[in-house]
């Protein structure tokens, strides 16, 4: 998402929140889906940066990596 904010000519700011920063790619198309798929795997990085942190189902687990394809592929697409 940051790279995407640099080709756009803007300085990323220091977040990790992907919908935030999604939010600050000028004229992006933001499905409801693209941005509950990005909430769900922001949650991801705080959820597990520490240790003893949450432990997560494999369901769970394969749901994100689905959603972060589909953002990557549409990060992708404004590149």
């Amino acid at each position: 998402m940051k790279e995407v904010l640099v080709e756009a000519g803007i300085a990323p700011p220091k977040i990790h929140d992907l919908p935030q920063l999604m939010a600050l790619i000028p004229n992006a198309k933001i499905t409801t889906s693209l941005n509950s798929a990005a909430a769900m795997t922001s949650s991801y990085a705080w959820l597990t940066r520490y240790p003893g942190g949450n432990q997560f189902a494999e369901a769970d687990i394969n749901n994100a990596v689905s959603d972060l394809e589909e953002i990557k592929s549409w990060a992708l697409s404004l590149l």
